[in-house]
């Protein structure tokens, strides 16, 4: 069987991807935090800028690494939502004039399975 999607709907499509970006941006936000926080301690041991700097780099620490996994989250799930919007928007419009896209489902035939009676005794 061929089907052809000519239109994907907006509000569930959006709900489900907006916290797959939340989660997905806490994670990178997260790893991207504990790179940073390494980087900035190298740097600034390896340029020598004194006792005073390392250890303000060391302090944020666990604090600095959540925040930046928090603020990564919003900030990538808001933008890729918005990109998400826009381009849903556009597949739609487009499907509407071009035509959507076509795939072919293939049913499965159920002749090879066994069914068994089952007797119920009360």
């Amino acid at each position: 069987m061929e089907y052809e999607l000519k239109r994907i709907p907006l509000a569930p499509a959006l709900k489900i991807l907006f916290f797959v970006y939340l989660i997905v941006g806490f994670i990178l936000g997260i790893f991207y935090g504990i790179m940073l926080v390494n980087f900035l301690s190298i740097v600034s041991s390896s340029l020598q800028l004194g006792e005073e700097l390392l250890k303000e780099f060391s302090s944020l620490g666990f604090a600095g690494i959540i925040m930046m996994g928090i603020m990564m989250a919003l900030f990538s799930s808001v933008i890729l939502t918005a990109i998400t919007i826009l381009a849903l928007a556009s597949y739609n419009l487009l499907a509407g004039w071009l035509g959507g896209l076509k795939f072919q489902l293939e049913s499965a035939e159920l002749d090879n399975v066994l069914y068994e009676e089952v007797e119920i005794h009360d």
